[in-house]
């Protein structure tokens, strides 16, 4: 996996992650190193729901689905197509930053 100079991810570290079945996948750590005490003022709390995709979250809230990596990483998600806890009773919850965190993570 090829990181651009200039790129997001220019300081994220690759980790390797062993699937259920046994094969490897790369993942670029989080940018932001954040933990929930340091979430930006104002986050919303959603609460997931099976089968929901980052995309559609970050289009309910911030009408574009480009968002979704700023909503991934603030809250460890490493694999954002699979969203899920070891304990399927639990309730998943994501801090959902405010719009202008993202439009400056956006650089717009």
């Amino acid at each position: 996996m090829t990181i651009l100079i200039g790129s997001r991810y220019q300081k994220s570290v690759l980790i390797p992650v062993v699937q259920s079945d046994g094969t490897r996948k790369l993942f670029l750590t989080p940018r932001f190193g954040l933990t929930p005490d340091d979430l930006p003022i104002g986050c919303t709390i959603h609460t997931y729901t099976e089968g929901e995709r980052l995309e559609d979250i970050s289009m309910r809230y911030y009408n574009r689905a480009n968002a979704w990596w700023i909503i991934a990483e603030l809250n460890g998600i490493l694999y954002p197509y699979k969203i899920e806890t070891n304990d399927p009773t639990q309730v998943i919850r994501l801090a959902i930053p405010p719009l202008s965190f993202v439009l400056s993570q956006l650089g717009e």
